[in-house]
């Protein structure tokens, strides 16, 4: 489900035709969704969320 404050793919297009070098989400599923849609237009971008290794509870 989208939050609110996620910018809309067509906001982050217009966001891309300004001189910006690099666009950064907080998700990966953003950052997935709005490369498949080229929202940047070519721009590189990249995920700044943390990481996290799922742990196993067997021993």
């Amino acid at each position: 489900m989208r939050r609110l404050q996620d910018p809309h793919v067509e906001e982050v297009r217009y966001s891309a035709d300004l001189p910006i070098d690099l666009f950064g989400e907080n998700h990966v599923q953003e950052l997935v969704e709005k490369t498949d849609a080229n929202a940047y237009n070519g721009k590189p971008g990249t995920s700044s969320g943390i990481y996290r290794r799922t742990r196993s509870t067997r021993s």
